[in-house]
């Protein structure tokens, strides 16, 4: 997991660990202004995610959640949410 801006000159991956470890790298990029349009959206009730939220757990379930999560066969969204 990284959260956050890659630095301007790039980062070193050690190729063998990544083929041992039979890791997914996955890329994804977004622009400054979207998510709070996202957000507005949402607040607007504009943009309506219920359809692609598939279960609903506590955090005290997060391990479960997050198993169910993985196995994109039986979710598609799951979220987690405070008590």
């Amino acid at each position: 997991v990284q959260v956050g801006t890659l630095p301007v000159e790039g980062i070193h991956l050690f190729a063998n660990q990544i083929m041992v470890k039979e890791l997914d790298i996955r890329g994804s990029m977004r622009f400054g202004n979207v998510f709070s349009r996202a957000v507005r959206l949402l607040e607007s009730q504009r943009l309506n995610v219920q359809p692609i939220l598939t279960s609903k757990f506590p955090i005290a379930e997060a391990a479960e959640a997050l198993k169910l999560a993985f196995d994109k066969t039986l979710s598609m969204k799951v979220q987690i949410v405070a008590d």
